[in-house]
């Protein structure tokens, strides 16, 4: 018996004589995939800047799609300093600091985020940033963008040695810098975590998009748990026009939960507040909330 899957010898016929291909060919579209995410640069080049001064730049970028996307700013290591000497070491401070790294930006909306330098030790300061983002509602379709900061920092009389310049080095072999000594990088789940419990908010601020008068938006905030374990968190209140309906919850280990959160305006106006989240070490994690009412 022939249990093949393909037909014997026997079966097979010939085809028609016919041309390989079509004798018309049809024409792919050439189609232009829009970033969902435009930076003006992926290169922040600040003025030279004196030891113990600081100087400011800007972090610039544009959402292009019609979705609300969430956003994270988030380093991949301390900063690099190279000397006059050659000689290259990893900052144990941070050398580039933003005035703020996560939020929500909306369809159409431009945004410019204040970066700071504040060297503390003569040389050329590099560092590299993730610009992380995804759609609210699809939290799994995370995509980033990587942006350097570039600095020169030169000397200011002489240097007063303190105790932050003197753990500043920490030696660099073959280019490779020790990572025992100095700080490392923080991460966009870094941002609003409470270490001791694991619960995190995935946001620390929301947007709400001009509501009617009378009418109510609601937007979701997301909280993961990253313990091995179950807890229960609290959520306290808003003042109105904001409103929950939930005030605590249970977790699961290792699994997101999402808070609705309500913006029902009476009256036209800019409006904000705060949802309070209680984890069950009695931690306090913090969610800032802007709408407007027309």
């Amino acid at each position: 018996m022939d249990t093949s899957i393909y037909p014997s010898r026997g079966h097979l016929t010939s085809l028609d004589n016919q041309p390989a291909t079509p004798g018309d060919v049809i024409g792919v579209p050439n189609l232009q995939i829009k970033e969902p995410i435009k930076l003006k640069s992926r290169t922040v080049t600040f003025e030279e800047t004196q030891v113990g001064k600081i100087s400011e730049a800007t972090v610039e970028f544009k959402s292009m799609t019609n979705e609300v996307l969430r956003w994270c700013l988030s380093s991949f290591a301390p900063a690099y300093v190279k000397q006059e000497s050659g000689d290259i070491f990893r900052a144990t401070y941070s050398a580039f600091r933003f005035a703020k790294q996560s939020g929500s930006i909306l369809s159409g909306q431009e945004f410019k985020v204040l970066v700071t330098f504040i060297p503390r030790e003569v040389g050329k300061y590099s560092q590299y940033w993730n610009l992380e983002y995804e759609p609210r509602e699809r939290m799994s379709e995370t995509q980033s963008i990587r942006i350097e900061m570039t600095a020169v920092a030169s000397k200011d009389g002489p240097e007063k040695p303190t105790e932050d310049a003197q753990h500043l080095k920490s030696a660099v072999v073959g280019g490779k810098a020790d990572s025992d000594n100095h700080t490392k990088g923080k991460s966009c789940q870094d941002n609003n975590v409470k270490p001791n419990s694991g619960i995190e908010v995935e946001e620390s601020e929301l947007f709400f998009p001009a509501t009617d008068i009378n009418t109510t938006a609601m937007l979701k905030v997301a909280i993961r748990n990253r313990s091995h374990h179950n807890q229960e968190v609290k959520f306290l209140s808003p003042k109105p026009p904001f409103a929950i309906k939930h005030f605590k919850h249970v977790i699961k280990s290792q699994v997101y939960a999402r808070l609705p959160i309500f913006f029902k305006p009476t009256h036209s106006g800019k409006y904000s507040g705060m949802v309070v989240i209680q984890t069950s070490l009695n931690e306090k994690l913090t969610i800032k909330l802007e709408g407007e009412a027309v």
